[in-house]
C-alpha cells in the first residue's frame, strides 16, 4: 500500500514528538484496492489497532478518490485535547515514472507534528 498511490495519516496521540513506530504514534494508510474500492491499514501497531480504522463511505473513479475514514479513538489514545497530526499524499505514475510525496507538516529537527484539536463527542 506504501508503495502506491496513497493517503496517509499521522497520528502522535500524545503529542510528544513523533518517532517512526513509536509506542504513541501511529501510521495509518489509505488506498485504492485491487478490483475497486478503497483499503485502510495502521502499519505501527497493527497487532492492537486491526479492525480498529475502517473506511465507512468512498468513491473510486478514473479520475480519483475518496474516503471517510472512522478510528476507534480509544485504540488509537486521542482523547479530549490536541493530537500530534499530519496528512500526507503520495502520487506514483509508473506510465511516466514518476514518484511523488507531499507532506502536510513535518517540523524539525525533533519531528513535531501539526495539531488537531479533538473534542468531546464521536
Amino acid at each position: 500500500m506504501y508503495e502506491d498511490d496513497s493517503l496517509e495519516v499521522y497520528i502522535d496521540s500524545n503529542n510528544n514528538e513523533f518517532a517512526w513506530g513509536g509506542a504513541d504514534d501511529y501510521q495509518v494508510i489509505l488506498s485504492p484496492a485491487p478490483g475497486g474500492g478503497m483499503r485502510v491499514r495502521e502499519f505501527f501497531h497493527a497487532e492492537r489497532s486491526a479492525g480498529a480504522c475502517r473506511i465507512v463511505d468512498s468513491s473510486v473513479t478514473t479520475r480519483g478518490y475518496s474516503a471517510v475514514l472512522a478510528l476507534e479513538r480509544s485504540v488509537f489514545g486521542i482523547g479530549k485535547g490536541r493530537v500530534g497530526f499530519s496528512l500526507a499524499a503520495r502520487n506514483i505514475d509508473r506510465v511516466r515514472n514518476s514518484d511523488a510525496k507531499f507532506n502536510w507538516f513535518f517540523l524539525e529537527p525533533a519531528t513535531y507534528l501539526g495539531e488537531l484539536q479533538v473534542k468531546n463527542g464521536t
